[in-house]
């Protein structure tokens, strides 16, 4: 016969640092304990859920508020949207906590001890979002994922982070699909992917519609769907699909509600609406809407960062690894420093081809493949590469992209330094502590997505063995 149940341990628990994934952090009885929704001082009474080397805390009750903790002011936020990791969370202390982040990723992670890293920020830390994805699993409730629990969607009406723009168009967009769940594709597509709507807003004020998965849909309801709403400009449609045995890097994992989960692969977005007149006004479009800026009045600073980094030793010849639409490496193009730029997207490196000259270069493909080559052919007398700029997604590089660099610190004295702009501090530490032969000189930080515990990271590495940075040269710090 089986004994009674045990029952749920609870615990007081101190919170004494923020984690990169948004939670707060306490110890019980040596156990490292993760606990949503906390701030640095914070003594909560928890629900504890043991998951091995550390534990997951529930709140029970705030038995002592930290003096860092404020009142969120979206009302989505106490409802369990996860948008937002730290709208409870005072913006100065939200900063401190960005750079406490890095700073531990290095030591635990890269194992390099750097001084705590500077960051610098906007004021506006609302209304700043250019670009936003709602996700539906029912065809009508519109929303964030929540909280702990992705598979539940918390509907959004509004959201706080929101440019003025996008929130105009959205209150006009989500009745229109709630009334009418045929304007949007059949969702039942191969991959089991659930519907999304991106608004992203262009420079110029447009705004963008791309609609997200699904199997069938036509130019006719993406029309209906956009009629009449001031702002939209087009309306693309990205499909997912499953991926063949041989499909290379731009196949990713998405978990179907069965469980099993189904290797998919993206097309190129698809124009299925424009107002737009001219295949190259349409092109334009499908380049802007691939690569907004999120937070427009900081995106400057970050290019200003990199750019700065990559020009400090007055390179010849860069590489400018994920080169995306070429923000970080125009300033050194401007200046006549040759670039050699690396991206997958076929619509960016066509934009950039019809932008730059020879003897700069443009090379479509995976970085881990063409890298390698690139530096091998570059380490001739006659083309000498002197930096390397890496601006990854989230998961970082491949280990190949690593190796090489490492080897060509050993094997290429031209090549004086390496800049990379990342956007996970993780993923950051990781591939620093893969790069053999390469000592850190500097890092800084961009507060680019206040009210999460996403931050920016722009870090210099250059030859010679592990050592502290040297006294920052970025400007803005």
């Amino acid at each position: 016969m089986a004994g009674a149940a045990t029952p749920p341990r609870t615990a007081t628990v101190t919170i004494t640092e923020l984690a990169a994934g948004g939670d707060g952090v306490g110890r019980v009885d040596g156990l490292a304990v993760f606990v949503p929704r906390t701030a640095v001082g914070d003594v909560v009474e928890v629900q504890l859920a043991a998951r091995g080397r550390f534990a997951r805390g529930r709140v029970l009750a705030l038995t002592h508020p930290s003096p860092d903790r404020v009142l969120a002011p979206c009302p989505h936020f106490d409802a369990g949207c996860g948008g937002c990791d730290w709208q409870h969370v005072a913006h100065e202390a939200q900063r401190e906590a960005k750079r406490r982040i890095v700073h531990a990723a290095f030591a635990r992670i890269a194992h390099r001890e750097i001084p705590v890293p500077a960051l610098v920020g906007d004021r506006a830390t609302f209304g700043y979002r250019r670009a936003l994805r709602f996700t539906t699993r029912d065809g009508t409730a519109f929303g964030f994922h929540a909280e702990g629990a992705p598979e539940r969607i918390v509907p959004i009406d509004e959201c706080l982070l929101a440019r003025p723009v996008l929130t105009e168009v959205w209150r006009m967009l989500y009745p229109r699909v709630q009334q009418d769940p045929r304007l949007l594709p059949d969702s039942t597509d191969a991959a089991r992917a659930p519907i999304q709507l991106a608004l992203r807003e262009l420079d110029g004020g447009e705004v963008v519609v791309v609609v997200h998965n699904g199997a069938r849909w036509n130019a006719r309801a993406a029309h209906r769907l956009a009629e009449g709403i001031p702002h939209i400009v087009a309306v693309l449609w990205q499909q997912v699909r499953e991926a063949s045995p041989s499909a290379g890097r731009s196949a990713t994992r998405s978990a179907s509600p069965g469980g099993a989960p189904h290797r998919v692969v993206q097309h190129a977005p698809r124009v299925m609406w424009s107002r737009a007149t001219s295949d190259e006004a349409v092109h334009h479009l499908q380049l802007a809407a691939s690569f907004v800026q999120v937070n427009a009045s900081m995106a400057p600073t970050l290019h200003a960062m990199a750019s700065q980094a990559v020009l400090a030793r007055q390179p010849a010849h860069i590489i400018d690894a994920y080169a995306g639409a070429g923000a970080h490496s125009d300033a050194a193009y401007a200046r006549g420093v040759r670039v050699t730029a690396i991206e997958w997207d076929a619509a960016a490196c066509a934009a950039l081809r019809a932008r730059r000259e020879s003897p700069s270069s443009v090379h479509a493909g995976a970085v881990e493949t063409l890298l390698p080559t690139l530096l091998q052919e570059t380490a001739a007398p006659h083309l000498p590469v002197e930096a390397v700029l890496l601006n990854p997604p989230r998961g970082g590089v491949d280990a190949a992209v690593t190796t090489a660099l490492a080897a060509a610190c050993r094997t290429m004295p031209s090549l004086k330094r390496l800049v990379y702009v990342s956007c996970d501090p993780a993923t950051l530490a990781r591939d620093v502590a893969r790069l053999d032969g390469w000592r850190v000189v500097d890092v800084q930080c961009v507060d680019m997505f206040p009210h999460t515990a996403h931050v920016e990271t722009v870090c210099v590495l250059e030859p010679g063995a592990p050592a502290e940075p040297v006294v920052s040269e970025l400007s803005g710090t």
